[in-house]
């Protein structure tokens, strides 16, 4: 029988919980404003997320997940691609990427590659908040461009680009860095020339949107729209109280020129300067 949100986890302390979820059984923090309560509440996490990674991950690809949180993306990515595949999911904060590594080991996926990083433009060293796995709000929610402004510690964590992985193959990014994506997109302009993934990136900022959007446009890409909620009717759980509200993120997808006329159904993004009509 399918748990619901009243079954209870199969483990809790404090406010770290494992429940069975959509996609596995997911450590989470119950205190985490968005993907801690997602997966409380609703078993899963951004639905429509993941119903775009179903038409362009295939079994045997190689993927990206560069700022994985948890993984409640990595693990169906990893799922997806098969052990004939690979996926290296990036994630720099201590609590969220202790937590990625248990997702992966608890659903048995050893074909997955946890790498404790931050991803830029250039190779070096960054200081990060050192948050605790219990800490209450958006765990993810911290930026790379001032992350003194998050008000706790700073501990240093090696900054990586993604041409640095050196990849022989790249079929799909999932980059989602908290306004860094222009940073990764620029440290990543060999692997996208010689593989031409498709990407998919959080795009939340209108302020950093311009660069990000010309940095794709001048390697040949095509964007598109990809606004998402985080409440999916048809959740896991069955719960149909909408308690994020009218809450969205925005993404974009963007693949390579030449198959462009492929993407049906999405706003294209007309220039640097575009940013959809909030309703």
């Amino acid at each position: 029988m399918r748990p619901n949100r009243t079954t209870p986890p199969i483990f809790k302390n404090a406010a770290i919980e494992l429940r069975q979820c959509r996609y596995g059984v997911m450590l989470y923090n119950a205190n985490d404003a968005y993907i801690g309560r997602s997966l409380q509440i609703y078993g899963e996490y951004c639905e429509d997320d993941v119903r775009l990674f179903r038409k362009v991950v295939h079994p045997g690809h190689t993927v990206l997940d560069i700022g994985a949180n948890i993984g409640a993306h990595t693990v169906f990515l990893a799922k997806t691609v098969g052990a004939a595949g690979r996926v290296i999911a990036i994630e720099p904060l201590r609590s969220n990427f202790q937590m990625l590594c248990a997702n992966l080991v608890l659903n048995g996926i050893d074909h997955a590659e946890p790498i404790r990083a931050a991803v830029g433009r250039e190779a070096g060293t960054v200081r990060v908040p050192r948050a605790g796995l219990m800490n209450v709000g958006n765990q993810g929610a911290f930026s790379l461009k001032d992350p003194s402004a998050e008000g706790t510690a700073l501990e240093p964590v090696p900054m990586t680009t993604i041409d640095a992985l050196s990849l022989d193959a790249c079929h799909f990014a999932k980059i989602d860095v908290e306004g860094m994506e222009d940073d990764v997109i620029r440290g990543a302009a060999a692997t996208l020339k010689r593989h031409r993934p498709i990407l998919y990136l959080e795009n939340n900022r209108r302020n950093e949107s311009p660069a990000l959007i010309q940095s794709l446009f001048e390697l040949d890409y095509c964007c598109f729209w990809h606004p998402t909620s985080y409440f999916n009717s048809d959740n896991y759980f069955g719960n149909e109280q909408n308690v994020f509200r009218k809450a969205v993120e925005l993404n974009m997808v963007a693949v390579p020129r030449i198959v462009a006329h492929l993407v049906d159904g999405m706003p294209q993004v007309a220039s640097p300067d575009d940013w959809p009509a909030r309703k």
